[in-house]
C-alpha cells in the first residue's frame, strides 16, 4: 500500500495515496470512467461481474472490482472467474479484495450477497463511499434497499432485482441454470436522470438493464414470481415441470401467489389484479427441469434465503392482520 504523509501544524497525517488521488480526481477532474464494485460473487454477483469484466476489465473505460471471501476469492484471484452457461467464460476483474478495508473508493457498488449478510456487507462499504457513490441492491426480497439505507443513512441507495438463476458450483466457478438476465433498478422516489449513465454502461456490457421509475412494482413482480416458486419447490424438492404436472400442487401454488398478491395490495405496491394468472403463464414457459436457488441451497445443505422469502411473507402479512395459511404450512415444513 502506497502512503503519503502531510504535515498540518504539529501533526503528521498519513493518507493512502491511491485514496488521496481518488478524492482529487473526483473533485477536480471530469471523468468518464467509473470504479464499479460487486460485493459477493455468487450467482447474481457472478452474472453481473462476468458481464462487466468481459466488457470493461481489459480496457480503460471502467474499472471492475470484486469483493469476495474464502476459497472462492483465492481461486478467482489465481485463475479468474469461470462463469458457465452453455459455454464457459473466464474473466478477471481489475482488482479483487477479500475485504473492503483497503479497497479504496467506489462510484457504483452492487451488493449481491445473501440476505443474512446484507447488513454486514452494507457496513463494510461505509469507508468506500464518496458523496456521489451509488449503492444498488440486487438481492432476492423486497425490503433490501430499506435495510441498506438503515445502515447507510447518508448514501444513495437504489433498489433492484434480476431474473437469473445461478450459484457457485465450486471455488472459482459459477454456473447459470436459468433466467434471461433482465435487471431492473431505480430509486424508490422515482428519480431517473442521475442514473442514466449506469443504465448505459450496463447495457453496453450486454446486461438487459432497465432503469425504471416504478422500481417498487418491478421488485414485487419478481418477488411474487420467485418467492412462491421458491417456497413450493423447496417444500417438495421438485422441478418446476414436476410441480406443474401435479394438480394438487398447482392449487397450492396458486394459493401462495394469492397470499403474496393480497400482501402487495395491502402495501399498495402496484401489482396487477391479474398477477396470479400472469405468473402461472410464465411458469408454464420455463424449462421442465428448472429449480430455484433456495431449493438448490437446501439440497446442498447450505443456508437458504427462507428469511427473505417464505418467512418474510408470513411475518409481514400477520403483522398487518392478513392470514397466510399456505405460507405458514410451508414455513413449518421447512423447519421454522
Amino acid at each position: 500500500m502506497k502512503l503519503f504523509y502531510i504535515s498540518i501544524g504539529l501533526s503528521l497525517i498519513c493518507i493512502e495515496i491511491d485514496s488521496l488521488f481518488r478524492i482529487f480526481e473526483l473533485e477536480y477532474i471530469k471523468r468518464t470512467n467509473m470504479r464499479i464494485a460487486i460485493v459477493g460473487i455468487g450467482g447474481i454477483g457472478g452474472y453481473i461481474g462476468s458481464k462487466l469484466c468481459k466488457a470493461y476489465a481489459t480496457g480503460t473505460v471502467h474499472e471492475i472490482v470484486f469483493v469476495q471471501r474464502g476459497e472462492h476469492y483465492r481461486k478467482i484471484k489465481e485463475s479468474g472467474l469461470c462463469y458457465v452457461t452453455k459455454n464457459e467464460t473466464i474473466v478477471s476483474p481489475n482488482e479483487i479484495f477479500e475485504s473492503t478495508e483497503n479497497a479504496g473508493l467506489f462510484d457504483v457498488i452492487f451488493i449481491t450477497v445473501k440476505s443474512r449478510d446484507l447488513e454486514d456487507a452494507a457496513r463494510s462499504i461505509q469507508a468506500n463511499l464518496h458523496a456521489d457513490s451509488v449503492v444498488i441492491s440486487t438481492l432476492n426480497g423486497v425490503d433490501n434497499a430499506k435495510r441498506i439505507q438503515a445502515v447507510l443513512p447518508d448514501a444513495t441507495v437504489l433498489n433492484g432485482c434480476i431474473y437469473v438463476s445461478a450459484a457457485i458450483e465450486s471455488p472459482g466457478v459459477v454456473r447459470q441454470t436459468g433466467g434471461v438476465g433482465n435487471l431492473y433498478f431505480g430509486s424508490e422516489n422515482g428519480e431517473v436522470d442521475p442514473y442514466v449513465e449506469i443504465e448505459t454502461l450496463l447495457i453496453e456490457a450486454g446486461i438487459k438493464a432497465v432503469l425504471t421509475e416504478a422500481i417498487t412494482k418491478a421488485v414485487w413482480e419478481k418477488y411474487i414470481f420467485i418467492c412462491s416458486w421458491a417456497s413450493i419447490s423447496s417444500r417438495y424438492a421438485l422441478t418446476v415441470g414436476a410441480i406443474l404436472a401435479d394438480e394438487a400442487k398447482c392449487t397450492e401454488w396458486r394459493s401462495l401467489l394469492q397470499e403474496i398478491a393480497n400482501l402487495g395490495k395491502c402495501l399498495k405496491v402496484g401489482l396487477s389484479d391479474h398477477i396470479v394468472e400472469q405468473c402461472m403463464e410464465r411458469f408454464a414457459q420455463l424449462p421442465y427441469e428448472n429449480k430455484t436457488s433456495m431449493q438448490l441451497d437446501i439440497e446442498a445443505g447450505k443456508t437458504a434465503e427462507i428469511d427473505s422469502m417464505t418467512k418474510y411473507v408470513v411475518d409481514r402479512s400477520e403483522a398487518l392482520g392478513l392470514v397466510v395459511p399456505a405460507h405458514r404450512t410451508i414455513l413449518i415444513s421447512l423447519g421454522l
